[in-house]
């Protein structure tokens, strides 16, 4: 009796060779030179230095953000300090 471990081994057996040569036909059919997507470009220093500029100024507006959110937090500690003595 054959198990089904067996019957496996069997049909990769027999796909290797016919997948081997749809894989050669493949290989093939590529152009001999391959589309830029797939060729490792030098990168752009002028996109580099704008991603870098765009992190500073973000660094800059997130600082300016938790000053802000610092100077709030103290106004309203205030304010709550002036209610309580006003109220008790």
């Amino acid at each position: 009796m054959v198990t089904p471990e067996q019957r496996w081994l069997e049909t990769w057996k027999k796909a290797g060779p016919v997948l081997e040569r749809i894989r050669q036909a493949e290989l093939k059919a590529l152009p001999a030179t391959l589309p830029p997507a797939f060729c490792s470009k030098p990168e752009n220093p002028f996109l580099n230095a704008a991603v870098r500029l765009r992190q500073k100024l973000m660094r800059i507006h997130l600082r300016q953000l938790q000053q802000e959110l610092q100077a709030a937090r103290e106004e309203l500690a205030r304010l709550q300090a002036e209610l309580d003595q006003a109220g008790g």
